[in-house]
């Protein structure tokens, strides 16, 4: 039985007993499948490491135009693109106390840099308005985040670092320019980029947010 186990993505709100609920499944058919001598395999899944990657942003800016506000972020599509491509939902929460709190609730679409109409996380999301440099957490990525990433724009993927009670280290180095040009043949290095690198408004180097696995 496949499609995995659920889990509860929208952290503010009180939904059923996810694991309960399975045991009593599970428990109203076991006697009817040790009678028939079926072997039943059931697919945890996403229950399993759903819940335990987080991607860690940054807030660029908020800007605002006729019809709605946008808050930027340096995460985007490329690592989570699950709510761009068919609607999902993510919990997204800042992860310290916002410099700007007179500015009370901000109703916005969190979005990327990538610079396409889907590069976003959330729409309409009510979040307390965040200062420039706010750190941002994408919870519950823990199944989609790494494995559906893609370098599309020419993004690097971020770093992963495995997070176990107070104590944290890299796993996987955050992908570097020069990564994304070893594939091809006959191409320079990155030096000869560098100088137009270093003059792009936004370098490429602080612009890699982190998936954090939680262990």
């Amino acid at each position: 039985m496949g499609e995995g186990i659920g889990l509860n993505y929208k952290r503010h709100l009180v939904v059923e007993d996810t694991q309960s609920k399975t045991k009593d499944f599970i428990g109203s058919i076991a006697d009817e499948i040790r009678k028939k001598d079926i072997c039943l395999v059931l697919e945890p899944g996403i229950s399993i490491i759903g819940n335990t990657g987080v991607l860690v942003t940054e807030v660029i800016g908020v800007k605002t135009n006729e019809n709605k506000n946008f808050m930027v972020i340096n995460g985007s599509m490329t690592e989570v693109i699950r709510p761009s491509l068919y609607g999902a939902y993510h919990h997204i929460q800042l992860t310290e106390p916002s410099m700007c709190k007179n500015k009370g609730i901000l109703k916005c679409d969190v979005v990327g840099p990538v610079g396409e109409s889907t590069d976003f996380l959330a729409q309409s999301y009510e979040l307390p308005y965040p200062h420039e440099g706010c750190g941002v957490a994408i919870r519950d990525v823990g199944a989609y985040c790494s494995t559906m990433a893609s370098n599309y724009n020419m993004r690097q993927k971020p770093a992963e670092v495995l997070v176990e009670g107070s104590r944290w280290r890299i796993i996987r180095n955050a992908e570097t320019f020069d990564d994304l040009l070893k594939p091809y043949l006959g191409l320079p290095s990155v030096g000869v980029y560098k100088e137009y690198i270093d003059t792009t408004e936004v370098h490429l180097g602080t612009m890699h947010p982190w998936l954090t696995w939680m262990h």
